[in-house]
């Protein structure tokens, strides 16, 4: 039985889905929201970006949300590494 999965995709030209055009039109992407992480404590955080260099971790605070996380922090670094 054939299962059907809606994929939506984000370019530098827009989006491709309901979802994807939303975010790129309202400008209501945060791609550290789409990437919780574990904590050492078992809680679950997301980066939030302050501001300035997006490369500097110094710019980033942790934030502790109330929702599921799979993976660690070092372990979204080495598949974020591996798909790019």
């Amino acid at each position: 039985m054939p299962i059907n999965v809606n994929v939506d995709l984000i370019g530098r030209g827009g989006g491709n889905g309901v979802m994807a055009n939303y975010m790129s039109q309202t400008g209501r992407m945060d791609p550290s929201v789409l990437r919780p992480w574990i904590g050492a404590d078992n809680r679950t955080y997301i980066a939030i970006h302050m501001g300035g260099d997006p490369e500097d971790l110094k710019n980033y605070r942790a934030q502790a949300i109330n929702t599921n996380a799979t993976l660690r922090r070092d372990e979204w670094k080495r598949l974020d590494d591996a798909v790019i």
